[in-house]
């Protein structure tokens, strides 16, 4: 079957119809032969058998015209009448001597050779008494004549044609037998004809079959295989066996489904990986999108806290501004307050070594120590005032340090979002160079592939 299988189209198909026209030929030449040998039969049969037929045949009728003429000679009384009887029985005679030479020549068979000679015995009996017979014509002693031929002549007539039908029928049997011989044979030839026209007819039928099997076979695989594809199935393969056209187009079609398999998982493997990146840039840009809206969060927050951060900046300074003008007072106040206290204490000094001298300074120094304590209370409340004014500033500070707090975290979440951004940036430029990477190998699968301008 290797042999069959590597054999191309045109030699297979030419090996097949080679095949047929040598059957039909030895057909046609066993038909020859079988005809020419028919034909020798029938020759044989028309050339030996039926002439010997025909002239027993010819030979007994010339045999009843004797005898005929015999009678009539007896009857007739006109001479010229018996002279014409005469001539016929002649002429009889001459044509059964030429019978007889032909069947000597012709008959081979022993049995044909015993039965001529014993018919040529009784032809010279026939003979003598017929020469008899045609003497006592002559003589015109019909009587005698009668005689001859009713005791004689007639009894060698029946004798001689007795030996004429056993001839015949000798001769005869054997026409029969090689009739019945060309009838066999030809039967025969018949049987063979129509034997090896079946036979021819079911080798065409297989050959037929199998050289369109062999073709519409590879067609069906290579259709299914094309539906296959068409459909998308990449697990549909074909086996193609030998070296012929169908063979070659299978393993091209099986080669093509092959690499239309690598193309398609090759796309599949980079479109998974198209997917992933687009996710993961679709992530970052949904990160950086949400970071971006943290960072206007953080500025709207930084712009509010300046905001306040400016206005406590400016409390603070009319705070300091009425501490500096409190202070100021204080200090004018507690140096009156210690012009005061320095005279009290020089007044108690001399009113410690002038007590005894007057007690109208006593009363002085207590007015003036009166005097004092109302300055005193007067830089006490000023004192109060002014730690008011520095609670203010304190808690002013406070609010602007809480402030300050709130801008350095913003601008720490600002400082830090842009490295996260730009993270971000890399991974999205990362993601874009894998994009661009499976795009080059996509555009060099589907490269390969020509289509139509």
């Amino acid at each position: 079957m290797s042999f069959v299988n590597n054999l191309k189209l045109a030699p297979r198909m030419a090996l097949a119809f080679g095949l047929q026209m040598t059957i039909t030929a030895v057909i046609v030449i066993i038909s020859i032969a079988s005809a020419r040998s028919t034909e020798s039969e029938f020759k044989q049969v028309q050339g030996n058998y039926l002439p010997k037929v025909f002239t027993l045949v010819e030979w007994e009728t010339e045999l009843n015209e004797i005898a005929r003429s015999t009678r009539n000679m007896l009857i007739m009384d006109n001479e010229a009448d018996v002279a014409k009887q005469r001539q016929e029985i002649d002429s009889s005679r001459a044509n059964i001597k030429k019978y007889a030479e032909a069947l000597e020549a012709t008959i081979v068979s022993t049995e044909g050779k015993t039965a001529l000679a014993e018919l040529m015995k009784v032809k010279a009996n026939f003979t003598q008494d017929l020469d008899e017979f045609m003497g006592l014509v002559a003589k015109g002693d019909k009587d005698g004549a009668r005689k001859q031929l009713l005791e004689k002549t007639r009894i060698t007539q029946l004798a001689y044609i007795e030996a004429m039908d056993k001839l015949t029928t000798q001769q005869k049997a054997m026409l029969d037998t090689a009739a019945a011989e060309v009838h066999e044979e030809t039967a025969s030839e018949i049987t063979l004809l129509v034997s090896g026209l079946i036979i021819a007819v079911l080798l065409s039928v297989v050959m037929s079959w199998w050289l369109v099997r062999s073709i519409t076979t590879p067609m069906k695989e290579a259709l299914a295989l094309s539906g296959a594809v068409a459909q998308g199935d990449r697990s549909y393969s074909i086996q193609a066996e030998g070296r012929n056209e169908m063979a070659v187009l299978m393993r091209s079609l099986g080669t093509m489904s092959q690499r239309l398999s690598d193309v398609v998982g090759t796309v599949r493997v980079n479109a998974e990986a198209v997917a992933t990146a687009s996710a993961q840039i679709a992530q970052g840009t949904q990160d950086l999108s949400q970071r971006t809206e943290e960072q206007a969060s953080s500025l709207q927050q930084t712009a509010s806290s300046m905001e306040e951060l400016g206005s406590t900046v400016k409390n603070n300074a009319d705070n300091a501004r009425q501490a500096n003008q409190l202070a100021q007072q204080a200090s004018g106040v507690a140096q009156q307050g210690g012009g005061v206290v320095a005279d009290v204490v020089n007044t108690m000094g001399e009113i410690k070594t002038l007590l005894q001298a007057s007690v109208e300074r006593i009363d002085g120094g207590t007015r003036l120590v009166q005097d004092a304590g109302t300055t005193m209370t007067d830089i006490v409340q000023s004192v109060q005032r002014v730690t008011e004014t520095i609670q203010g500033i304190t808690q002013t500070t406070a609010q602007q340090s809480d402030g300050i707090s709130q801008v350095n975290g913003a601008v720490s979440q600002l400082d830090q979002m842009p490295q996260q951004n730009a993270a971000l940036v890399e991974q999205s430029a990362a993601a874009a160079e894998s994009l661009r990477d499976q795009a080059e190998r996509l555009n060099a699968v589907v490269a390969r592939f020509r289509v139509a301008a």
